[in-house]
């Protein structure tokens, strides 16, 4: 799923593809677009939707691997 949002986005922009992970939890990928492909910035991970929003705004704010 972020190889298919690559081609569309920024240089740079966050990418991070969703699956419904059931018992209110989702399945999620963290990257960033670089020249038209993706670098993986952390693990995918089974989150709560309220840790994830708080991964989000770290990743936002450059906390992670370039």
């Amino acid at each position: 799923m972020a190889h298919a949002a690559a081609g569309d986005a920024e240089d740079g922009a966050l990418l991070v593809p969703l699956l419904d992970a059931r018992k209110g939890e989702v399945y999620a990928g963290f990257y960033r677009a670089r020249a038209g492909g993706i670098v993986e910035i952390a693990e995918d991970a089974v989150l709560p939707p309220s840790v994830l929003a708080t991964r989000l705004g770290e990743l936002a704010s450059g906390g992670a691997r370039p």
